[in-house]
């Protein structure tokens, strides 16, 4: 298991909040679903990169357990 944690400007949060006032919206940063993604791959040993943009966000699973994992930003190759 892991937890991530992000943080997200308020007034999105509270648009969210006026939009679905019946709901509760479920808020998961995009590393969530890559380090799903990584687990899937059945792998001993997985790292994952995902390019966008000027950002890289590096996965490494070892053993199917999360070992690392974080966005790091860049100007050129």
């Amino acid at each position: 298991d892991y937890v991530s944690v992000f943080s997200m400007p308020f007034a999105l949060r509270d648009w969210l909040a006026e939009q679905y006032p019946l709901q509760t919206v479920p808020v998961r940063h995009q590393t969530s679903a890559l380090i799903e993604a990584a687990a899937t791959f059945g792998r001993a040993s997985a790292l994952t990169l995902y390019f966008e943009g000027e950002f890289v966000t590096f996965v490494w699973l070892n053993n199917g357990q999360l070992q690392y994992c974080n966005r790091f930003g860049y100007k050129s190759a």
